[in-house]
């Protein structure tokens, strides 16, 4: 900056007032020079604090979308040993739903085979009710 030299009358006092103009002048050179070690100190510190922030940020971001990774590789995880049992357990089922179908096959045919046996056993009774008849009247018959 450019100083403007005062125009002073010629007095006695005049070096005086120099000295003294000139300390005020130094003065000023020297707060203002304060001033601005201080402002840039204090853009310096926040910057500073700005990184300091930024970078708590990306931290606390990156912790968050990690644990969301290793919550995902978890869940997928559990999802494949899911889709084991799931085939497992529908290969199991068809296992005894085959077997229960055989069963059932089973039982139908022995009810089959009773309900001919019942049907046998009918007709025995009735050849054997017949021979008895056709014995009495035999004798019915030679006794007369």
């Amino acid at each position: 900056s450019t100083l403007i030299p005062l125009a002073l009358p010629q007095s006695p006092g005049r070096p005086y007032f120099r000295a003294m103009f000139s300390a005020i002048q130094e003065e000023h050179r020297l707060e203002k020079e304060k001033l601005y070690k201080e402002a840039v100190a204090s853009g310096n510190a926040a910057q500073q604090a700005a990184k300091d922030l930024s970078d708590a940020l990306v931290d606390a971001l990156n912790i968050g979308v990690t644990e969301a990774f290793s919550n995902q590789k978890e869940v997928e995880g559990h999802l494949r040993q899911l889709k084991v049992q799931s085939a497992s357990l529908q290969h199991q089922t068809k296992k005894w739903s085959s077997l229960i179908d055989s069963v059932d096959k089973a039982l139908l045919e022995i009810g089959d085979f009773e309900n001919v046996l019942n049907v046998v056993e009918a007709d025995c009774a009735n050849i054997a009710d017949g021979l008895e008849r056709v014995a009495r009247k035999r004798e019915e018959r030679a006794s007369t």
